[in-house]
């Protein structure tokens, strides 16, 4: 960049930071999402029995799907109590359309919404008479408004009280060509850049033209100066290269309106909460189920309470990387974890227990030999077992561990990988059941749309653990979350066991996903399905939650008692305990 270009360059950014600058005051009484996210979440979530959540709006935000939009931060109201009010007020609105959808259905869509509406007189009667306590809230904000208007000499801006009536998603009919034969499936490495974007309500998922890509005329332009644009309908080739740091400043001014989806290798990443507007259709270029090994279940339709018949193909996957040197730094790093976990199987296993009503035995039973007294006394056939006798516990149990290999698993929480808490985790346990001789089997799985869900096997229930731990070492995140053909899948591997006692543990970020829209109440609701076939066989199910927001939706899928929340490695130890106390127990 050119002398005068810097110049003029460090002369805009200071005069607009100096005209954005927000005035003390005003800072003073601003409400930020952020600090009230994980409160407004868990009363949006009590209020509907939902698993809603909280996502920043691009400007007063609404309800769309399980989604609640609001304001990034506000500040209108002159107080940071009304500001902060404002906001409870929202929830308790949104929650009242969640609540009454099929009475509301049929709203009109609009930027501004009236509040003479009829159908807003209507959603406010049916929340006063729900929550009367929020009446008085109401008015107090709507004077509030009134008063800024008078102040502005403008209309009463009342979008910032209800928020805008979105559209719910609609299926996307594109059908996208699918890249990952050309890219193979390691297409999707770290980026080296990543920002965040601006807040955006909706995003829509647009096909790419490749003929129009390849058709584009090469302009060549001799001014020096680069701008960022939305785009227009004109398609340029995606060269790949990782300038997102130079494009930084042009790209705050444009808004996130369009996305394309492809299987090309990524170099840097916008992040934006938004919601797509698309139905991503399924994969195409898969293997043939009649060249390769292949398993099909059922998957759980919530709108038709019915299953669609062996609607999801599980492809079993080989080993691919093995890398002993990561077990042993993580059992290095974990040493006292391990220790701890060690003396707590150690104290149960060796405690003896008392098995009574035996034939002969190294002491004898008070009560038992009281009855037989009172047998020969009354003329009744007397019971002679009247011995009890200490032995050991029985090691009746199987566990296999459930592994969520997506590429969520890439990133991080608490300041830790995920994929890394995961492996740890199993390790760890895998070398305290070994060492206790317990069967265990260690799996791990990942999926791209239902055609095609994968199935890695690192340890079998019979295999060596010195040998198959390795496996774990060389293990890396690919794909999405589709939980449910995983969950069914391992339920097959369960049943051939024997066991008194047997145990899924899933470590995940507990959120189901898939690139054909897996996700959401459809996702849920199958993977709840899944438990309730677990349970059926007597199949126990057990969650490591490898995300610190999980604890607002995992409850929905899970139960209260059936997950812990691990987002760094020293919450280990106490999740790690109880889940130990719980499996040998039970």
């Amino acid at each position: 960049m050119e002398f005068d270009q810097l110049l003029f360059k460090k002369v805009s950014n200071f005069i607009s930071r100096v005209k954005n600058k927000p005035s003390e005051a005003e800072v003073k009484r601003t409400i930020h999402l952020g600090d009230q996210r994980n409160e407004l979440t868990i009363l949006a979530q009590a209020l509907t029995g939902k698993p809603l959540k909280i996502i920043t709006a691009e400007r007063e935000g609404g309800w769309k799907d399980d989604l609640f939009l609001l304001p990034g931060k506000f500040s209108l109201l002159p107080t940071k109590a009304l500001n902060e009010q404002l906001y409870w007020f929202r929830i308790f609105y949104l929650s009242t359309l969640v609540n009454h959808q099929d009475k509301f259905q049929s709203l009109p869509v609009t930027d501004i919404i009236d509040k003479n509406n009829t159908t807003n007189q209507q959603i406010l009667e049916t929340l006063f008479n729900e929550f009367p306590a929020v009446e008085p809230l109401y008015h107090m904000l709507l004077e509030q408004f009134k008063w800024l208007a008078e102040e502005g000499k403008n209309d009463v801006d009342y979008s910032w009280l209800f928020g805008k009536w979105l559209r719910h998603s609609a299926a996307f009919t594109h059908q996208p060509k699918d890249h990952s034969a050309l890219n193979g499936k390691h297409a999707l490495p770290k980026p080296n850049t990543e920002l965040k974007a601006k807040p955006v309500d909706e995003i829509t998922s647009i096909q790419v033209d490749k003929k129009a890509q390849e058709d584009y005329t090469l302009m060549h332009n001799f001014e020096k100066v680069e701008t960022a644009e939305e785009f227009n309908g004109t398609w340029r080739d995606f060269d790949g290269d990782d300038d997102l740091k130079e494009h930084a400043e042009a790209l705050e001014q444009i808004t996130l309106k369009n996305t394309v989806r492809v299987d090309d290798e990524t170099h840097s990443v916008y992040q934006c909460e938004f919601i797509a507007n698309a139905q991503i259709p399924e994969s195409r270029s898969l293997p043939s189920k009649d060249k390769i090994q292949c398993f099909t279940y059922d998957e759980w339709n919530y709108k038709t309470t019915s299953y669609r018949k062996d609607y999801c193909a599980v492809y079993p996957e080989p080993i691919k990387v093995m890398d002993h040197d990561y077990i042993q730094k993580a059992i290095k790093e974990n040493g006292i974890l391990l220790r701890a976990l060690r003396k707590q199987f150690a104290s149960f296993f060796n405690q003896l227990l008392t098995v009574k009503h035996l034939n002969q035995g190294e002491e004898l039973d008070i009560d038992a030999l009281t009855d037989l007294v009172a047998d020969q006394k009354a003329g009744n056939t007397p019971n002679d077992k009247v011995y009890n006798s200490k032995r050991k516990r029985k090691k009746d149990l199987s566990v296999l561990f459930l592994l969520d290999l997506s590429l969520s698993s890439d990133g991080y929480t608490g300041g830790n990988r995920i994929i890394d808490i995961e492996k740890q985790v199993v390790i760890l346990m895998g070398e305290l059941l070994h060492e206790f001789q317990i069967d265990f089997q260690i799996d791990g799985f990942w999926s791209k749309t239902r055609n095609h869900c994968s199935y890695m096997n690192l340890k079998q229930f019979e295999g060596n653990w010195h040998i198959a731990k390795g496996a774990i070492g060389g293990i890396a995140p690919e794909g999405y979350t589709r939980i449910g053909p995983a969950l069914r899948h391992a339920k097959t591997q369960m049943e051939k066991q024997d066991s008194r006692a047997k145990w899924i543990v899933i470590l995940s970020d507990g959120k189901p996903n898939d690139y054909d829209k897996y996700e959401g109440k459809y996702g849920i609701a199958d993977v709840r399905q899944a438990l309730r076939e677990l349970d059926e066989q007597h199949i126990h199910v057990h969650t490591f939650a490898i995300e610190e927001k999980a604890k607002f939706y995992l409850p929905q899928i899970f139960g209260k008692a059936n997950y812990n929340v691990l987002s760094n490695p020293k919450e280990m130890l106490m999740s790690m305990s109880d889940f130990c106390q719980k499996i040998l127990v039970k």
